[in-house]
C-alpha cells in the first residue's frame, strides 16, 4: 500500500470554516490534515510547473523562500536538475510531513487551504483521486469574522466581493464536475448537524465516519493563526451562528447586501435588506474607502509584522 493514500481538498472564502472541518475530517486512523498549502498554485504562477511536470530546482528555490512552507516542518525536496509529476512531489511532501508529525497519511491527507476553491480544475487534472470540499457559510458572518483581522477585506463592500467570487467559483465547480467529485457543505449544517454532516462526507470521501470526529481534534493549529482560530479545538457552538448580527452595524449589513444583491438569499440566508438596500450615500461611501486605507497602510501592516515573526522565531 502507498505512504500516503487520497487527497481530501477544502476550499471556500476564507472564515468558512475549513480549518474547522479538516480538523474534524482529518481525524481518525491512517489521516493526516496538513497546513494550508498555497504553494500548490504559486508553484505555476513562478514558472516551477507547467503543465503536470515540476522542475525540483525551481520548486526548491520557491519553497525554501515561502514561510508559510515552513509550517510543514520538512526538508525541501532535492534541488538537483529534474523534474517529477506534480502528484509524486505533493506525496513526496505530505509523506515527509507525516514523519515529522509521528502520524500516517496512508489513507487520506487532509489540506484546507481556502484558495483551493479557485483551482479545482487544474487540481483535480493534477490529482485525479482527490475529493473536493466546498464550504459554505453567511457571507456576514464571514464579513464579521474577517473584517477584525489584520489581512483581507478591509470593508464590507470588498468583504462581499470577496465572499461572492469565492462562492461562485465553488458553485462552478461542482455544476461542472458533479457530485461524485465536489461536495457543498453549509457551515451552519456543520455546527448544527455535525453527525450528519460528517457522515455525508465521510461516505463521499471514502473515509470511515467516527462520533468521535466532531469532538477529538489531532491538528495542531500553527502559532501565528492560534488566536484565528480560537473555536477549532472545540465542540462547534451554534450560538456562533448568527453572532454576525451582533457584531455587524445596520450600514455594514446594508453596505455587503447592496453589493450580493439577493445572492444570499439564494443560497437559504434570508437577507436583512436585499433590493431594499439602496444605493450607498456619498457620505458614507468616502468613510469607509479613507477607513479602509488608514487600516491597510498602519494598522494592518503593524499587527502582520507581529505576527510573523512567531513564525520565524518557530512559536
Amino acid at each position: 500500500m502507498s505512504e500516503v493514500g487520497r487527497p481530501i481538498l477544502i476550499g471556500g472564502c476564507s472564515r468558512s470554516g475549513t480549518t474547522l472541518l479538516a480538523a474534524m475530517l482529518g481525524w481518525g486512523e491512517g489521516r493526516l490534515t496538513v497546513p494550508e498549502a498555497e504553494f500548490k498554485w504559486e508553484l505555476f504562477a513562478a514558472g516551477a510547473a507547467v503543465a503536470d511536470r515540476v522542475d525540483t530546482a525551481k520548486a526548491g528555490a520557491l519553497l525554501r523562500a515561502d514561510p508559510k512552507f515552513s509550517l510543514w516542518k520538512v526538508d525541501v525536496p532535492p534541488t538537483e536538475s529534474g523534474t517529477v509529476s506534480f502528484a509524486d512531489l505533493m506525496e513526496d511532501l505530505v509523506a515527509r510531513h507525516a514523519r515529522v508529525r509521528g502520524q500516517s497519511a496512508q489513507v487520506a491527507w487532509v489540506d484546507h487551504t481556502p484558495g483551493n476553491i479557485r483551482f479545482i480544475p487544474t487540481l483535480n487534472r493534477l490529482l485525479p483521486d482527490a475529493r473536493f470540499v466546498h464550504v459554505i457559510r453567511d457571507g456576514r458572518a464571514v464579513a464579521a469574522s474577517v473584517l477584525r483581522l489584520d489581512w483581507g477585506p478591509n470593508t464590507p463592500s470588498e468583504a462581499a466581493r470577496h465572499w461572492a467570487l469565492q462562492v461562485a467559483a465553488g458553485l462552478a465547480a461542482a455544476q461542472a464536475l458533479g457530485s461524485d467529485r465536489v461536495h457543498t457543505v453549509r457551515f451552519e449544517d456543520l455546527v448544527n448537524e455535525p453527525q450528519a454532516t460528517l457522515k455525508s462526507l465521510c461516505d463521499f470521501a471514502g473515509l470511515e465516519f467516527d462520533d468521535r470526529m466532531v469532538d477529538q481534534r489531532d491538528y495542531a493549529l500553527p502559532a501565528y493563526t492560534a488566536n484565528q482560530h480560537g473555536l477549532v479545538g472545540g465542540r462547534p457552538d451554534p450560538g456562533r451562528i448568527d453572532a454576525w448580527r451582533r457584531q455587524l452595524r445596520p450600514e455594514q449589513i446594508r453596505s455587503f447586501e447592496r453589493l450580493t444583491g439577493e445572492f444570499l438569499d439564494l443560497l437559504g440566508y434570508p437577507s436583512v435588506y436585499g433590493v431594499r438596500a439602496g444605493r450607498q450615500p456619498t457620505a458614507e461611501h468616502y468613510r469607509e474607502v479613507a477607513g479602509a486605507a488608514v487600516r491597510r497602510v498602519v494598522l494592518d501592516r503593524v499587527r502582520r509584522r507581529d505576527r510573523w515573526r512567531r513564525v520565524e522565531v518557530g512559536s
